[in-house]
């Protein structure tokens, strides 16, 4: 190996561990208690050295947002369906993978869908690539039940848009603890799982033909 190319692996090797101790720090601290101060404290290593990586810690987390929309598209890739013989099973397999990512990674989730902070990072579509795979992803299949005249969209950028919002409502209301607060009596703590896929199955009721 070249000097070039150890340079290089030894960058990508610090940026990644500034990453996964920023990824620790949010999901333990929340966003406003993570600092590049306290980044630098935790990899041991003097906060000028996390500049040279990151510009600030906007850049830090619109990296972070990225990340998790890797880790959710990850999710998608391992769906055992296939869209052109049974998109509907598709459909119901990648709204529950959704409702179930955004409940095992409610930090994550909230990084990627809900604060506006790490958008500020966004200038063009190179910005959030892997944001719209994860669009594109529901969209195929949607298309693909449009095409068997399976539900009842016309569009299936409409459709998909349709579905993202309904699951990103119900999951949302969940981890922000807005069901409880309005005490919602179908949500037993102890069986959300099951209660997530009963949402999802009421949702594909509603749109099914």
């Amino acid at each position: 190996m070249g000097i070039a190319e150890r340079k290089d692996r030894e960058r990508q090797e610090m940026r990644t561990k500034i990453l996964e101790a920023a990824a620790a720090m949010f999901v333990q601290d929340g966003y406003e208690k993570t600092s590049l101060r306290g980044i630098a404290e935790k990899i041991e290593y003097s906060v000028g050295t996390i500049y040279l990586y990151f510009k600030d810690k906007t850049e830090v987390f619109h990296a972070l947002m990225t990340q998790g929309f890797e880790m959710l598209l990850e999710k998608f890739r391992q769906m055992p369906c296939d869209p052109e013989k049974d998109p509907l099973a598709c459909l119901r397999d990648i709204a529950k993978l959704y409702m179930s990512f955004a409940n095992d990674n409610p930090a994550y989730y909230d990084l990627m869908f809900v604060m506006r902070k790490p958008m500020e990072m966004v200038h063009d579509e190179a910005d959030f690539q892997t944001g719209t795979a994860a669009f594109q992803t529901l969209q195929a299949i949607v298309d693909a039940c449009i095409a068997k005249n399976l539900i009842r969209y016309d569009s299936p950028e409409m459709g998909a848009l349709l579905c993202w919002a309904t699951l990103h409502g119900i999951i949302s209301l969940y981890i922000r603890k807005r069901l409880i607060m309005i005490e919602c009596k179908i949500i037993d703590e102890d069986k959300i799982d099951e209660f997530l896929d009963q949402a999802v199955d009421a949702y594909l009721k509603a749109v099914i033909k």
